[in-house]
């Protein structure tokens, strides 16, 4: 067979793209989870200017704090959802 050989297809028969569907489990961050993680940023860069100072006990519960709790509530945190202006929620 050569190479490069494919069979052609008339103009009016083209396929289709395929629509990329996003998947369920997406993540996305809003402006609180963005927040979170900011501030869980400072808190962990606290813990490492605490621990170059020779604090002992100060740096690792920062660490502990910053990596352990506050990167993930950052990344799990969900928006609150808005009340309309009969306190109902839209959509629901």
């Amino acid at each position: 067979m050569e190479r490069g050989s494919r069979k052609k297809e008339p103009a009016g028969e083209r396929r289709r793209a395929r629509k990329v569907t996003t998947p369920e489990h997406e993540v996305r961050l809003g402006r609180r989870n963005i927040v979170l993680l900011a501030a869980s940023g400072g808190v962990i860069l606290l813990g490492f200017i605490a621990l170059a100072l020779g604090s002992a006990t100060l740096a690792p519960v920062l660490l502990v704090a910053g990596f352990l709790v506050g990167i993930p509530w950052g990344i799990m945190a969900r928006e609150k959802p808005r009340r309309g202006e009969n306190g109902s929620v839209p959509g629901g």
